[in-house]
């Protein structure tokens, strides 16, 4: 396997946002069947298909992105959300990760998520 996905996958599972700028990855353009998943503060990871997607929503006053799919919905709260939302409706976005608070400040432009919760709409 090659070396660079083992060290990605190790930061993923491990919530390393010192090794990774970023805690958003994109689709290569190329893409054709998209999902988009998330790793949770504690590590867990949930992929869901972009056509499930029901709604979205961006709530600036609340600091969070909501996103129904058929059968879960997905709440992003966190800081600088609106680019992370325009991407979201171009379905640009492959994986979310959560960070810890205290990189915020890091941060100049880019979205950080602080908090993703995955309930079931049934």
């Amino acid at each position: 396997m090659d070396q660079g996905f083992n060290d990605k996958f190790e930061r993923m599972l491990g919530n390393d946002v010192t090794r990774n700028e970023n805690n958003i990855e994109f689709h290569d353009e190329k893409s054709y069947s998209r999902y988009l998943s998330f790793v949770l503060k504690d590590g867990k990871c949930r992929s869901f298909n972009y056509a499930y997607i029901v709604t979205t929503e961006y709530n600036p006053d609340a600091l969070q992105i909501t996103i129904e799919f058929t059968s879960h919905t997905v709440v992003l709260k966190g800081e600088k959300l609106e680019g992370l939302y325009t991407d979201l409706l171009t379905h640009l976005p492959k994986l979310i990760q959560c960070s810890n608070d205290r990189y915020n400040v890091l941060s100049d432009s880019k979205p950080v998520v602080n908090d993703i919760t995955v309930m079931s709409n049934r």
